[in-house]
């Protein structure tokens, strides 16, 4: 450890009809509050309601990749109709929201 800034990427599993996730991952940032704009699923409303979504926190590193942390959560009709949830993964990550939005 250099005691530089960790380059953080978030891949986010989505249920889908077939069963197999959708994944996407995070541009890379290097920061110790990093935060992204872009990185997206589409499931319908009901699929998310009745599958989670799955969160993995990875330390993008020359060699190996090292695993901060990995939630699962299953999203409530008050979290969709908030467009949004709060999330943590002690100790490394005190917070981490995701923003729901709705497709058109």
């Amino acid at each position: 450890m250099d005691g530089s800034a960790p380059d953080v990427v978030v891949e986010l599993r989505c249920p889908t009809p077939s069963g197999e996730p959708l994944v996407t991952r995070t541009p890379e940032v290097s920061s110790w509050t990093p935060q992204w704009t872009a990185g997206e699923c589409a499931a319908p409303a009901a699929l998310l309601l009745a599958q989670p979504i799955e969160l993995k926190v990875l330390d993008i590193d020359a060699l190996v990749d090292d695993e901060v942390g990995t939630i699962k959560h299953l999203l409530t009709l008050e979290e969709l109709t908030a467009g949004k949830v709060a999330l943590s993964l002690p100790p490394a990550i005190p917070s981490l929201t995701v923003t729901l939005t709705r497709a058109r």
